[in-house]
């Protein structure tokens, strides 16, 4: 049997082989090592690996001499006590739904969740009770609405001020080509267009009522974000298109006669890429009269559409439009753009920060103790 004293070198010699590939994409290295350091040891696994003969001083203070270089190297992240107990990390998303791991995200890239997951702000557990700590994890998206949504990706109220009442079941948009029947968009899905090179922008062609049906009468107006928040960004508005009460609008745009259409793409560059992610954010308004009597349309895209915000809160045609009756957003991945392409590579995203390299003299010593621990 081992003593206590052993069983601390133990559980550190098994923390330290664990840390090196910690970031797995399915652990932070901070969940590994709140939890390596309780995993029970088998103590037949443990006797075949050391044994107890084998123990000696000078083997004891190479393994704490490595325990120190590791904690150094990842800025103290090792508890000095691994005995000590605690509980593993727990967080608490927004309605109380489930995450998909404890892996912080960057909102900036939401593709960073996977399909169904969305990363919001969370609160960590300590105990079991709440602490007055927040970060942004992968959290079950099932039950958010757009307004969720549009918070969760940092759209509302930076570049959004005012979010949409209802959800939208769908778009369908114009057809990858001519044989293929135009594909239909949920809130967050990504359409892929990568087999067709010719494909560039997701023109909206009809949109679809969840529940909140506008009523018969009036105009609705559809309007199109496209990277609302980056520099690089389009706006596309499709108004005075009438209202009949209907669950299904088309969007037609050859119809001049009954309804308007204006556009504005940013001509700042983009990075040259092997594909192209783009975010659409579809945004219908609804009002008593044409929004062409009442605000110059074209001037205010053509004068804001740097500035978004200021778009949708302060020009004439936002304040006609007024508060969005329904909404919702996807991503449009193609081999080409609708923005201008700079010929400069595509920086590499920085680092997560849950992200953990450790120095090469420490990397070695790992992998020296490890051996003297096996033989």
């Amino acid at each position: 049997m081992l003593c206590a004293a052993d069983r601390k070198i133990v559980s550190a010699v098994y923390l330290i082989s664990t840390l090196s590939g910690c970031d797995d994409g399915n652990h932070t290295c901070e969940s590994i090592v709140s939890e390596s350091i309780f995993i029970p040891v088998s103590e037949l696994i443990v006797t075949r690996i050391i044994g107890e003969e084998a123990l000696h001083s000078h083997l004891i203070m190479t393994i704490l001499e490595a325990i120190q270089l590791v904690t150094l190297a990842t800025g103290g992240l090792l508890a000095s006590d691994v005995s000590r107990s605690s509980s593993p990390r727990l967080y608490v998303c927004p309605d109380n739904t489930v995450y998909y791991n404890p892996k912080p995200c960057n909102p900036a890239y939401p593709d960073q969740c996977s399909h169904g997951f969305a990363c919001r702000l969370s609160r960590l557990l300590e105990d079991r009770k709440p602490t007055k700590q927040f970060t942004q994890i992968c959290c079950d998206s099932s039950k958010m609405s757009i307004a969720d949504w549009l918070v969760a990706l940092q759209l509302a109220p930076q570049v959004i001020p005012r979010t949409p009442s209802s959800t939208l079941y769908s778009v369908r948009v114009n057809s990858f080509d001519y044989n293929i029947d135009s594909p239909e968009a949920h809130i967050d899905d990504e359409l892929q267009a990568l087999n067709f090179p010719n494909y560039v922008t997701a023109n909206v062609e009809s949109v679809k009522f969840n529940t909140a049906v506008p009523p018969a009468g009036g105009f609705l107006h559809v309007l199109v974000l496209v990277d609302a928040a980056r520099s690089q960004c389009a706006i596309f508005l499709n108004y005075d298109i009438p209202s009949e009460g209907d669950m299904e609008v088309s969007v037609n745009v050859s119809d001049s006669s009954q309804q308007g259409f204006y556009g504005a793409v940013s001509r700042l560059a983009i990075p040259q890429q092997t594909k192209y992610r783009h975010q659409y954010v579809v945004l219908i308004f609804h009002t008593d009269r044409k929004l062409s009597t009442l605000a110059n349309v074209t001037a205010d895209i053509s004068n804001y559409l740097q500035q978004i915000p200021y778009f949708l809160s302060s020009s004439t045609t936002g304040c006609t439009l007024g508060h969005p009756i329904a909404g919702t957003f996807f991503y449009l991945c193609s081999q080409r753009s609708m923005f201008a392409i700079a010929s400069i590579p595509v920086k590499p995203r920085p680092a997560r920060a849950s992200s953990i390299l450790l120095p090469l003299n420490v990397s070695l010593l790992i992998c020296f103790t490890a051996t003297m621990l096996y033989y």
